[in-house]
C-alpha cells in the first residue's frame, strides 16, 4: 500500500506525463522548477492542470522576493491578520 506522499507524488507524475499540448523537453524543465521551488522547503510541488505557459520565464527569472514572514494570531483570522 502507497503512504499518500507516494500516492500524491504518483498522481503528480502521471499529470505531468499527460500533458498534451506540452513540448518533449517540458517534462524536464517541470522537473528542474520542482527542484529550484523544494529547495526552499516543502515536500512536493502540485503541477497546474495544463501546462505551465511561463515556466521558461520562471527558470530563468525566478527568484524568491524578500525575507520570509511569519504572522502568529491568537485570534484566528488568518487572512485580516495577513
Amino acid at each position: 500500500m502507497l503512504s499518500d506522499r507516494d500516492r500524491l507524488l504518483r498522481m503528480y507524475r502521471e499529470r505531468v506525463a499527460a500533458y498534451q499540448d506540452a513540448d518533449d523537453g517540458f517534462r524536464d524543465r517541470w522537473s528542474a522548477w520542482c527542484r529550484m521551488v523544494l529547495a526552499y522547503g516543502g515536500e512536493l510541488v502540485v503541477p497546474p492542470l495544463r501546462p505551465e505557459p511561463d515556466l521558461d520565464w520562471l527558470l530563468a527569472d525566478g527568484m524568491e522576493h524578500g525575507p520570509q514572514v511569519r504572522v502568529v494570531s491568537s485570534g484566528g483570522d488568518c487572512h485580516g491578520n495577513v
